[in-house]
């Protein structure tokens, strides 16, 4: 009998956020383990994906993947894509599945995800799947173990805070696996 193949996510790339917001962002995914046993988020530093997780190929190694971040990190820069002020306003869901601070949407940040998804489809991920997914900037809270009909509660609660927030998007970090299944910040890219 032969075993499913999974095939681990090695890398994404994703924008950090300041560290005012990561601890409010922390203290929200304890709410969410506290109150419903949530523990996805707590693997993960908060930030806002750029490029979803994906393996590396064989072919190549963490040094491709850094050169490839700093080329398109360059080019963002060169582009004035780069440092933006970031907006967060209030809360949102994808369905049941995913709870999340609402990144205020922005040319910059489809400029920004648009020049890496090119970079990495270009060099590293050029035989990868591409996504059919409109990028959506989002800073999750929680996800994959939100218990079922429990969202609704969740939002309300988070709703009522009625949570705005800005800060300077001046970097763009890799992140990699850690031995526990998490995901540390391999590189960071910033002015």
């Amino acid at each position: 009998m032969q075993k499913n193949q999974f095939v681990r996510h090695t890398h994404f790339v994703g924008a950090p956020v300041s560290p005012d917001l990561e601890d409010f962002v922390n203290d929200c995914r304890d709410w969410m383990s506290n109150n419903f046993a949530c523990k996805s988020g707590h693997g993960t530093p908060p930030h806002i994906t750029l490029l979803a997780p994906f393996s590396l190929p064989r072919e190549f190694n963490e040094g491709d993947v850094f050169e490839t971040a700093t080329a398109a990190f360059s080019e963002c820069v060169q582009k004035n894509v780069i440092p933006f002020a970031a907006e967060i306003s209030g809360f949102g869901a994808f369905a049941e599945s995913t709870l999340f601070f609402n990144v205020v949407d922005s040319k910059n940040w489809q400029d920004a995800h648009s020049i890496f998804a090119k970079k990495f489809s270009a060099n590293i991920l050029s035989h990868g799947k591409k996504s059919a997914r409109k990028f959506f900037p989002h800073l999750t809270i929680a996800n994959r173990d939100i218990p079922p009909g429990t969202m609704d509660d969740a939002l309300r609660h988070f709703s009522e805070l009625d949570f705005k927030a800005k800060f300077n998007l001046n970097a763009i970090c890799v992140y990699t696996r850690n031995s526990n299944g998490g995901w540390i910040e391999a590189r960071r890219f910033g002015i």
